[in-house]
């Protein structure tokens, strides 16, 4: 019966603030397996030592393919061919791939007149940022190639064949050969936003290894996620005991209120110990979940949005002064299930509410914006670790 009290509680308390997730059911499909089909691309360059062409191979069907071709001193590129039609005139040609094809990079002599090389930029990894200023460029002109990290990743530096080259956005230099330029970008561990206090944010959450995927959820004070969140199996309460108001009577531990303790129990702990602390038990001793005075440091001295990240993932996007973001994924909170994921976000602070205990304080949002809330200490909520300036 109080199992199912506790439920009608949870139910309650979030749903002025939330609609439940979907369901999502993987299911089952009958039938053999299909092996995917594979075709070949052929590269090849006319004239021959007019240049070298690369992406050629075996791709399966469906895959993206780019293929390359980068001119010979004294050629330059003109356009890629296929059965001697035209089908691109960038040096790098990405296509979908759904057949074999056998493709033709022209290249044409420069004739002792002016003499072209080409400049070719990627982004590593391409999801991180985008680059700009590659292309063909006459020798000795001037080319600044550009590096703009996307979302909350950072740019690290331009490499050439392994070789750091630049270290600044955009890198100037005078053409004066073919050029094959890696702009590199990075997810950094942390994150400074400038606030007052120093604090540093880790850019994802904990269990996490993107700013957008959820992470693993914590009950407070207990430092491994676990398959199903409740007062039964709650490190710090001894079973479900609740008063006529279903207030949980069985704390063991953070519990200044002896009314609130299992057999009068009370102690002067509110927050967190570093043992009791997932972020310092998973991370290390220079981090911890922070408490609910840094959550709020860090609310009023950011702008914040509901946005939605390329990968369709929900979540609170905070933005500092200085440009620097963090992503918090609506990664809802986990009970006997996993309750509004992709609606809300529920944070853990190490903070307890110490007019009542079996409560902590911690952040949550949705579409409608967001509050420093207290919520059920057994419950298994998202924690995004924080360290001190470095």
């Amino acid at each position: 019966m109080k199992r199912f009290l506790t439920a009608i509680m949870l139910i309650l308390v979030i749903a002025v603030s939330c609609k439940k997730s979907d369901t999502v059911n993987d299911g089952g499909s009958g039938g053999g397996v299909v092996e995917p089909q594979h075709y070949s691309i052929d590269v090849l360059a006319s004239p021959t030592d007019g240049g070298t062409v690369t992406g050629g191979g075996r791709y399966q069907e469906g895959q993206t393919c780019t293929v390359s071709a980068i001119p010979a001193t004294g050629y330059t590129f003109t356009n890629w061919t296929e059965n001697g039609d035209e089908v691109a005139v960038d040096a790098d040609y990405t296509f979908v791939v759904s057949g074999d094809r056998s493709l033709v990079a022209n290249f044409i002599s420069n004739g002792g007149g002016s003499v072209y090389f080409y400049v070719n930029i990627i982004a590593e990894p391409e999801e991180f940022g985008s680059v700009t200023g590659g292309g063909r460029y006459q020798e000795g002109q001037t080319c600044t190639v550009t590096a703009s990290p996307g979302f909350v990743y950072i740019f690290t530096n331009w490499t050439e064949n392994d070789t750091v080259v630049s270290d600044s956005v955009s890198y100037t230099f005078d053409v004066t050969g073919n050029r094959n330029l890696v702009a590199n970008f990075a997810l950094p561990a942390y994150v400074d936003l400038g606030l007052p206090s120093g604090t540093l944010w880790a850019s994802c959450n904990l269990g996490a290894n993107m700013p957008d995927e959820y992470g693993d959820y914590f009950a407070w004070g207990e430092t491994e996620p676990k398959g199903y969140y409740d007062c039964d199996n709650y490190r710090y309460c001894h079973g479900c005991d609740v008063d006529d108001d279903m207030n949980y009577i069985s704390m063991t531990k953070y519990c200044p209120d002896s009314y609130y303790g299992y057999n009068g129990f009370t102690d002067d702990l509110t927050i967190l110990l570093p043992d009791d602390d997932a972020a310092t038990v998973n991370c290390g001793e220079e981090w911890r979940m922070p408490t609910a005075e840094e959550w709020e440091e860090l609310m009023n001295n950011t702008s914040h949005s509901f946005y939605t990240t390329s990968n369709d993932v929900n979540g609170l996007l905070l933005t500092a002064t200085n440009g620097a973001k963090i992503f918090l994924p609506a990664a809802g909170f986990s009970s006997n299930m996993l309750w509004y994921a992709g609606s809300c976000g529920s944070y853990l602070t190490k903070s307890l509410d110490n007019e009542a205990p079996y409560n902590a304080w911690g952040l949550f949002f949705s579409s409608e914006g967001a509050r420093m809330t207290s919520s059920l200490r057994f419950l298994g909520q998202s924690v995004r670790a924080v360290c001190s300036k470095r």
